[in-house]
């Protein structure tokens, strides 16, 4: 009985949020849809817009290595002031950790797990405790500090650019 209300819910939810009207398809999603951009995108249906996706420094003509699956979001009174991101595929990894360090962002909030269910929803984009840094292309991420609570996970993450080394 309590499965089936779960479900039930589950149905619920996906159907009052399908039933929600599609108010920004108005938006384009060009950059996402392109050809040597549809491997990044987790999701064919989760698409950044154009107009405030998220995009990563490139050389001149480089096509398809400025495309992350991440937007900005404004905050109270301030443009960009949060970003939303896929939870990173594992090709995107390093694309994903050049996003952190150009952004300079300095909270990570991950709300998923990396699987729910039989399905992966997030490649695990940070060093294990045995292993306590690594790198993600240019990037090196070392853990500092991990506190393991019932609910969550606290890490303390540190970045270098391969440059600063």
């Amino acid at each position: 009985a309590y499965k089936r209300k779960i479900a039930d819910e589950g149905r619920l939810f996906l159907d009052e949020f399908q039933s929600i009207p599609r108010v920004f398809s108005k938006y384009p999603i060009r950059e996402a849809r392109k050809p040597y951009n549809q491997n990044k995108n987790r999701y064919i249906d989760i698409l950044p817009y154009d107009y405030n996706r998220v995009e990563l420094n490139t050389s001149p003509g480089e096509h398809g290595y400025d495309y992350i699956n991440a937007s900005y979001i404004d905050g109270f009174k301030e443009m960009k002031k949060y970003i939303a991101a896929q939870g990173p595929k594992e090709e995107t990894i390093d694309d994903f950790w050049k996003m952190i360090w150009e952004q300079k962002a300095t909270i990570v909030v991950m709300v998923t797990r990396c699987e729910e269910g039989s399905k992966v929803k997030c490649a695990k984009y940070w060093p294990s405790m045995e292993e306590e840094t690594a790198s993600y292309g240019d990037i090196i991420v070392s853990i500092n500090e991990c506190k393991v609570c019932p609910d969550y996970i606290i890490q303390k993450l540190h970045i270098n650019h391969r440059r600063d080394k």
